[in-house]
């Protein structure tokens, strides 16, 4: 299942998202990695229409500024067209948390099937992304807990929700009560969280929403934080 800045991308399509340069994925909770990347190596070695690839396992990096959790293991997926060299994709691989991987969504990018089609080949099937309320889930957990250093670079977070949220809003019960077990799972801050600008946000957030149509910092800031309250509202009245 596609997650991340891809899976936003795949949804909204390019000029409306943040650009990203790798593909986030995350394994159904009955794969090991193992299994996974035996199947997707042999899937890449069958190809499509003349595409074929290889999958080269990376050593996971360790950055200070990304918390423990965030760490996923790392490939190259390295394509070719007619057995020639064409492109090499960074392919991040993590796994299912708390039910994430069991019910994806499909998202037909139009944008890319048009391009792909105008090139003579098939429509590509619509590729299953992760479920709004879990990705926001997510996003909330990542943008508000501090690293390893304690501060919080992750601003872009603040503008890719503002995008999800407006393609596709949450069912606000599910969210809380995905957001809440999500939370504990990880056992690093509890639900519901409360967003705020760490230190030098006013930079990051600029540079990600650069050329997009989402809100002031401040103002963004306000706006979430009172998505989660209707959020944890929602389980509080049934609604």
């Amino acid at each position: 299942v596609v997650k991340g800045g891809a899976a936003i991308k795949l949804r909204v399509g390019d000029h409306a998202s943040r650009l990203t340069t790798d593909l986030d994925t995350a394994r159904g909770a009955n794969h090991t990695v193992e299994s996974y990347t035996t199947e997707l190596a042999d899937r890449l070695a069958e190809g499509w229409y003349g595409f074929t690839g290889r999958l080269v396992e990376r050593e996971p990096a360790d950055p200070p500024e990304i918390p423990a959790e965030y760490v996923m293991q790392p490939f190259d997926v390295k394509l070719a067209y007619n057995g020639q060299s064409y492109v090499t994709v960074l392919l991040e691989l993590g796994h299912d948390e708390v039910g994430s991987t069991e019910q994806p969504r499909l998202a037909p990018d139009s944008g890319i099937a048009e391009v792909i089609e105008g090139l003579g080949f098939p429509a590509p099937a619509p590729i299953p992304v992760l479920a709004v309320e879990h990705q926001i889930a997510q996003k909330l957990h990542a943008c508000t807990t501090p690293d390893r250093h304690g501060g919080n670079e992750r601003a872009h977070d603040l503008v890719d929700l503002q995008i999800l949220i407006a393609a596709e809003p949450p069912d606000l019960h599910e969210l809380a009560t995905i957001g809440r077990r999500l939370f504990a799972a990880r056992r690093v801050a509890p639900w519901p969280p409360t967003v705020q600008a760490w230190p030098g946000w006013d930079t990051r957030y600029a540079e990600a929403a650069d050329g997009l149509d989402v809100r002031p910092l401040d103002d963004a800031i306000a706006w979430i934080n009172t998505l989660i309250t209707e959020a944890e509202h929602s389980t509080e009245t049934g609604l």
